[in-house]
């Protein structure tokens, strides 16, 4: 469209060269008709301009849209991962009246994340099932693809104990 006007802008001008002075209503015309084609093709640039900004707002809007799904799939797939980690009491001894000992945990890292760290809670539990007192024990560097064995402290009261993983730092 805006090289049918530029046409019709190029035809009035040859034109209007053309023309004697005499003609000065249709000069007038003419020049009316420039003007036109003036307003006209200002009207098509700034359609253009608009419609451009409204594709780089689509465009960014897609483009946050795909970072966000990618973030919701890295965060996804870490969890998953996360998830895999065990920690179990791999063996412990008993005195048989409430005092444990010997207490060894064991931290399975079947995932190719590494930590700085792995923070576990050993609860200890009484005869009566209710919880005598949890021991924070910490694990530190453990490698990608690792099984790692840690003890726990003794406890003079408690007839079972648990392990659980309570916090961690993956190295960058």
């Amino acid at each position: 469209m805006s090289q049918l006007l530029y046409i019709a802008t190029i035809a009035l001008a040859v034109y209007s060269f053309g023309c004697d002075s005499g003609k000065s209503d249709e000069q007038k015309q003419i020049e009316n008709l420039q003007s036109q084609v003036a307003t006209l093709n200002n009207r098509i640039q700034e359609n253009q301009e608009k419609q451009q900004a409204e594709q780089q707002q689509k465009d960014e809007q897609q483009r946050l849209v795909a970072e966000r799904e990618q973030e919701q799939t890295a965060k996804q797939q870490l969890t998953e991962k996360l998830n895999n980690i065990l920690v179990v009491v791999d063996d412990y001894d008993s005195d048989g009246i409430g005092h444990l000992f010997n207490i060894n945990l064991k931290l399975d890292n079947p995932t190719d994340l590494q930590f700085n760290y792995v923070a576990i809670d050993v609860t200890y539990v009484k005869a009566n099932k209710d919880v005598y007192k949890t021991e924070r024990v910490y694990i530190y560097n453990v490698d990608p693809y690792s099984v790692r064995m840690q003890p726990a402290p003794e406890s003079n009261r408690g007839v079972d104990l648990y392990a659980s993983i309570t916090d961690y730092q993956i190295k960058p």
